[in-house]
């Protein structure tokens, strides 16, 4: 297999298992077999781990054979100026966002109760899936900046996987929460607020400002590490 199935291969992998374990019945048949809500999410992540990290392992490892000679770079498109430039300013948001994200609570982690309106706080006021969302921005952004067929294959999982787990998610979630909170949310980022069901304001009023600030440092060492690694690469000679 090519390093570009291998990868696709992952990606399937991960994205299935994700969808199979937590489908509704299936979800709630094997938290009966393993005796446990927080033993289902042991074995969740592990097979998170499981099926993600090969997937990471080939795609690294594609990079490293082509910095060795040993292949030929599987170009795609050649980035320009302009789309290197967004790719690096939605990086840099992921990276500026990532700390908010983490610090937030999941929604999943409420008690649903359909009868009764879900807390709608923070970044849930921009989108139902925050996380999710954050890890399109990266891939899109890395897509943009990379050009490459695995790097397309690899970071393009990402978005890919926020369309289909958000709606998945969505569709476990609507026999739980209210539907007050799905019609005064979105799916999709700032769409809520676009419609006038959230303000921005709002958002800004609600986040954390100490994980605002440790995103700043985050986006500055990216920044940083990036211009190290395009002064080596001039050094070298060598376009990947």
């Amino acid at each position: 297999m090519s390093y570009v199935s291998k990868i696709a291969a992952g990606w399937a992998a991960f994205v299935g298992t994700h969808m199979i374990m937590s489908h509704p019945g299936n979800r709630e048949a094997i938290i009966d077999k393993l005796g446990g809500e927080q033993p289902f999410l042991g074995a969740y992540s592990l097979v998170a781990l499981g099926t993600f990290l090969p997937t990471t392992y080939y795609y690294n490892k594609y990079l490293r054979d082509v910095r060795k000679g040993l292949i030929k770079p599987q170009i795609a498109f050649t980035p320009s100026k302009f789309t290197k430039g967004l790719g690096v300013f939605l990086t840099g948001a992921y990276f500026f966002i990532a700390p908010q994200v983490m610090s937030s609570p999941s929604p999943s982690a409420q008690n649903g109760n359909k009868s009764e309106a879900q807390d709608v706080r923070g970044l849930l006021r921009v989108t139902r899936h925050p996380l999710f969302a954050s890890l399109g921005v990266l891939g899109i952004g890395r897509c943009l900046s990379l050009g490459t067929v695995p790097a397309l294959v690899y970071w393009g999982g990402m978005p890919l996987f926020f369309l289909i787990g958000t709606w998945h998610q969505d569709y476990r979630q609507r026999s739980v929460f209210s539907q007050r909170y799905f019609e005064n949310t979105s799916q999709v980022p700032f769409v809520a607020i676009a419609q006038g069901k959230q303000k921005l304001g709002d958002v800004y009023n609600e986040l954390n400002p100490n994980m605002l600030f440790i995103g700043a440092l985050l986006v500055c060492a990216f920044l940083v590490m990036r211009g190290n690694r395009a002064r080596n690469l001039l050094a070298s000679k060598n376009i990947l």
